[in-house]
């Protein structure tokens, strides 16, 4: 290799790194440091992450905010949370959606208008587990998964809605009884007789504290809501499941604090409705 390719693959070389566009130290030469980095106020879902960024010379901010991962040293590539404005100085963002039972790694980015990423040190912070009753993703928590992260939220007390189960003498075929089957069944439904439905269309379109993903629940989760009644709690009255017996039976859970027991009843029934949703 004579000197000039040597020069050649050097100055190359030197053009690369120079345009890298990551850089991972708190304090450097390009005048961008990161400090007081922090996460409190943790729950089980969520957390408030800041920082304070000191900028010298003609750098200007295009962007800011931080960036998460399970694994450390998370980039933009992974979970990033973008603040809604720019500034110098203390800046707060609340981090929501967080899965229960996690570790997460933070980091303080800024983002200059050459496009430039720079990163603080990553922080450590780990969000609370959750567990059965507790008041959880828009109600109250009536199963979880063998991770304890991934459940089943019940609605609790105040909806006040009953109706028939609706499709009377029409089949929907492929409704299933078992735990995990509520929102497929409730698609069905709305699919087959979506002019008719009545319980499975007013769990569909329900707005409720933060959430639109309710559904009917199947016949072995709205047992759940038996079992979990006294937290969530109920009056009574029998629910409608998701689950069809035939072309004009539907089952249905009776809440009857001595007796209660999975019933099937006719379609046109009115009887009352308490939606779920699952995180």
């Amino acid at each position: 290799m004579n000197l000039k390719t040597v020069l050649a693959t050097l100055f190359i070389m030197v053009a690369i790194i120079s345009c890298s566009k990551d850089s991972s130290k708190v304090g450097n030469a390009a005048g961008i440091t990161f400090s007081n980095t922090s996460v409190s106020n943790v729950t089980t879902s969520k957390a408030l992450a800041s920082s304070q960024v000191t900028l010298t010379g003609s750098l200007q901010v295009q962007e800011q905010g931080f960036v998460l991962s399970t694994a450390q040293n998370p980039t933009v590539s992974d979970l990033k949370k973008k603040s809604d404005s720019l500034k110098t100085g203390v800046y707060v963002l609340q981090i929501n959606n967080l899965e229960p039972g996690t570790t997460y790694y933070a980091k303080p980015y800024v983002i200059t208008t050459d496009g430039t990423i720079y990163y603080g040190e990553a922080v450590t912070f780990n969000i609370k587990p959750i567990a059965l009753e507790a008041n959880f993703g828009g109600g109250i928590i009536v199963w979880l998964d063998p991770t304890g992260k991934h459940g089943i939220v019940a609605a609790q007390q105040g909806l006040n809605f009953a109706s028939e189960w609706g499709c009377t003498g029409i089949d929907v075929p492929g409704t299933k009884t078992e735990i995990g089957s509520g929102q497929e069944n409730t698609r069905l439904i709305l699919q087959t007789c979506s002019n008719t439905t009545k319980a499975a269309k007013f769990c569909d379109t329900l707005h409720h504290n933060g959430f639109s993903d309710w559904y009917l629940p199947s016949k072995d989760e709205l047992a759940l809501l038996y079992a979990h009644r006294k937290a969530i709690g109920f009056n009574t009255v029998e629910r409608w499941s998701s689950s069809q017996s035939d072309v004009n039976i539907a089952w249905a859970q009776s809440f009857d604090s001595t007796a209660g027991a999975p019933v099937a009843r006719d379609k046109s029934s009115v009887l009352g409705v308490r939606p779920v949703r699952s995180f």
